[in-house]
């Protein structure tokens, strides 16, 4: 039994006639005769009793009339719905982000994202960028903002969006009375830093071994 069958098995039930079906369904009255044929060998039983050029309904082919429209209608909301996921406005999107981003402009994105999208289901995974990187390999993520450049050769970044890392210390630290800081001033200074791993993490640490600076470590912050 297929779509195609159940609509002129419709198209007859209500015509009452091969002939006048034909025309409701684009069809010839032989094609129609033959569709109604395969549809009731496919389920083994009659669904029309032929009575000269009228057909009559028998209580098999009741059963169907009556269980066929939504059957038709079920089917066109599910072609409906597999439409608009192939065209990206329903569905799922799984989006990984750092904390960083997630807890700053991520929030503001996925809302413009949600009014103009509504029907997309979106999850929202936090985690580092390596983290977030293999999950993408591995098909759990379907789009991620990382906060360090790709290196993965099968993941392309689309979009590069600048930032900032700064210090900031107590009012009364004798850094803050200077107008600028040269790396070598930090050396013995204590520091609070992101986990180890982090994209904010490594960059620093890049920084600091880079301009041979030694710093005092007294917290790593989660």
């Amino acid at each position: 039994m297929n779509l195609d069958q159940l609509e002129t098995f419709l198209a007859v039930a209500r015509t009452e006639s091969f002939t006048k079906a034909a025309p409701q369904v684009h069809r010839t009255q032989s094609a129609v005769s033959r569709q109604i044929q395969e549809l009731e060998r496919s389920l083994g039983v009659p669904l029309f009793e032929r009575l000269g050029k009228q057909v009559l309904l028998t209580n098999a082919g009741r059963m169907l009339l009556n269980d066929a429209p939504l059957l038709l209608q079920q089917t066109e909301t599910l072609r409906g719905r597999l439409r608009d996921i192939g065209q990206g406005v329903s569905g799922e999107l799984r989006i990984g982000a750092t904390v960083t981003a997630a807890n700053t402009f991520i929030p503001d994105v996925l809302a413009q994202f949600r009014l103009r999208y509504p029907a997309v289901n979106l999850n929202l995974l936090p985690g580092q960028s390596k983290l977030l990187a293999r999950r993408l390999r591995r098909n759990e993520l379907d789009v991620a903002v990382l906060g360090s450049q790709v290196e993965e050769a099968d993941l392309t970044a689309c979009l590069h969006i600048p930032d900032q890392i700064v210090m900031v210390a107590s009012p009364d630290h004798p850094l803050t009375k200077k107008r600028t800081i040269k790396p070598a001033q930090l050396d013995g200074v204590d520091f609070i830093l992101r986990e180890s791993g982090s994209d904010s993490r490594t960059l620093v640490d890049h920084w600091i071994n880079e301009q041979q600076v030694s710093i005092n470590m007294l917290m790593d912050l989660w």
